[in-house]
């Protein structure tokens, strides 16, 4: 609850669907799991970044998206 616009409900959410947040060792390795990181289709010098990867949990993620 201590991120701007977590609330009671999405926080529970949160901890309910992941579990232990010890798996996750930094924000990143978090966000990379939930799907939060923009995909990336790179070829030689060249570089696109499309939207997310929506892998991961997806009922996170919409919690994430929602309280946002």
């Amino acid at each position: 609850m201590a991120l701007r616009g977590i609330a009671l409900r999405s926080a529970t959410v949160v901890v309910a669907e992941i579990g232990d947040m010890k798996l996750f060792a930094t924000a990143p390795q978090l966000m990379a799991y939930l799907g939060q990181v923009p995909s990336e289709h790179s070829s030689g010098e060249r570089q696109r970044r499309a939207t997310t990867t929506k892998t991961g949990n997806s009922h996170v993620r919409l919690v994430l998206v929602e309280a946002a």
